[in-house]
């Protein structure tokens, strides 16, 4: 790489973390999770819990066409704990939950770019993440539910177990009966507990089934296909009302 090339190269890895915070904004762990699966993480969490750093030797290598995939993880980590989700997930027993744990753990040194003066490049580029994330608080501003996150972030605290007893039950988790009344948990919300549901949650379905061995690899797979209609008949639930329907 020459130095001409090093400021296309720092904006392309300015729009990779664009995109990636922009997520967590909207839509909070979810994001994060599907990220884990999309780059092919889970598995470099060892036995013992830690990284297992010959399995993640490529994944803490910056490109020039874009960071570290541990290096963009650690940055989603680092927003959920600054948003305020960490503190409603970190108690989530699942190994993806594990996993952005040990993500918290990393630093600018953790990661490498095969150029000379790669760590300094990595340097100055980890100076523009304050200006990232203040551009994508930015642009998510008007995007948000009229509620705002705050309040998103206390109704999934209030709501998760809920929709996970549901979930546990077989049953579709948009209309939720709280108290005496029934209330519909925002998409954010339903999708983010179903999804922790689901990464930690189908072993008590199973116990609830006619089937309930939780080591039938195929048994598990019709489960988890299950959880993930229920969520999306949730979710289209939920939107009847802004589309015109009951």
């Amino acid at each position: 790489m020459t130095r001409g090339q090093l400021p296309e190269v720092l904006q392309d890895w300015a729009e990779e973390l664009f995109c990636d915070l922009f997520g967590v904004y909207l839509l909070g762990p979810t994001f994060v999770l599907a990220s884990i699966e999309m780059f092919d993480l889970a598995n470099v969490l060892a036995i013992d819990g830690a990284i297992d750093e010959t399995a993640a030797r490529s994944h803490f290598k910056f490109q020039q066409s874009h960071p570290a995939r541990l290096f963009r993880l650690w940055r989603q980590t680092a927003l959920l704990e600054k948003l305020g989700w960490w503190d409603e997930i970190s108690d989530n027993k699942s190994h993806h939950i594990r996993f952005i744990d040990e993500c918290r753990k990393f630093r600018p040194g953790s990661f490498s770019f095969d150029t000379p003066c790669g760590s300094k490049i990595i340097d100055a580029f980890v100076r523009t993440i304050e200006s990232v994330e203040k551009e994508v608080e930015r642009v998510t501003k008007n995007l948000r539910n009229g509620e705002g996150r705050a309040n998103e972030i206390e109704e999934f605290a209030n709501l998760k177990d809920v929709i996970g007893t549901h979930l546990r039950q077989a049953v579709v988790p948009s209309s939720l009966y709280i108290g005496s009344r029934f209330k519909r948990p925002s998409a954010v919300v339903l999708l983010n507990a179903a999804h922790l549901f689901y990464l930690s949650g189908i072993e008590d379905l199973m116990s609830n089934s006619d089937k309930p061995d939780p080591t039938d690899i195929m048994q598990r797979d019709i489960w988890m296909e299950r959880v993930e209609n229920w969520t999306t008949k949730g979710l289209e639930d939920i939107a009847l009302p802004n589309e015109g329907g009951g």
